[in-house]
């Protein structure tokens, strides 16, 4: 049963982009207040801070932000980029920016959060973190890096805290990024990409469910996983 129960003040990385905005409208409703980052200003009506996560230097506001007394009791990681690029076309500091945003920032959020007070705290990642997807090294293997910290921090911050995972599948189609073919769409059991008010759904379940539930990657993508 959730009913009544709040996530009192919540901090959602990666605000501004689709699925960032259906998160926020799912759970601003249980939240006593709702900030987001984003690396560009936006009007969503909510309270916002702007961070670039793709340098250390870009991370300045948000530290200022939990400096100045800034409470978080539920920590949503949703910033992230999206890359699909062969590897001969990687080189270092694709690797870099990549991680920075994917999981560098993920971990540094995290303990900004919990030294304000978080005990909730949601990872998203990707589906595929435990597939082999040509041309996308760099982005899951991030991406499975996030799954290794959120297991990680399950067990170094319980009892207190509660850390799982959230992980979508072919929900949106990134900008310039081609649509999945009918050998994709062939694979997923729903038959149909996912919509980011599912995932969000998920979210707020996870966050507003069980205390015994932490450590977990919740898979979010038609049953494509299991294929």
């Amino acid at each position: 049963m959730t009913t009544g129960r709040t996530l009192g003040s919540v901090l959602l990385t990666g605000g501004s982009g689709t699925l960032g905005r259906a998160i926020a409208a799912n759970l601003e409703t249980r939240a006593s207040k709702m900030t987001i980052t984003t690396r560009v200003p936006v009007d969503q009506g909510r309270s916002a801070v702007a961070a670039d996560f793709r340098t250390p230097e870009g991370l300045e506001g948000l530290r200022r932000w939990f400096a100045d007394g800034a409470v978080v009791n539920t920590l949503v990681n949703n910033a992230g980029v999206y890359l699909r690029r062969p590897l001969a076309e990687m080189n270092w500091d694709s690797w870099q920016e990549l991680f920075a945003v994917n999981l560098f920032a993920t971990a540094e959020v995290t303990r900004l959060a919990v030294a304000a007070g978080c005990t909730n705290i949601i990872n998203i990642t990707d589906a595929g973190w435990h597939r082999g997807w040509p041309n996308h090294s760099a982005y899951l293997a991030a991406k499975a890096g996030i799954v290794a910290l959120t297991r990680s921090l399950a067990a170094e911050l319980a009892p207190a805290i509660r850390v799982n995972a959230v992980a979508p599948g072919i929900i949106t189609i990134p900008a310039g990024a081609a649509a999945p073919t009918e050998k994709v769409l062939s694979r997923i059991p729903s038959e149909r990409l996912g919509m980011p008010e599912e995932v969000a759904a998920v979210v707020r379940s996870i966050l507003l469910g069980p205390r015994y539930l932490t450590g977990e990657v919740v898979a979010v993508d038609g049953g494509y996983g299991h294929r």
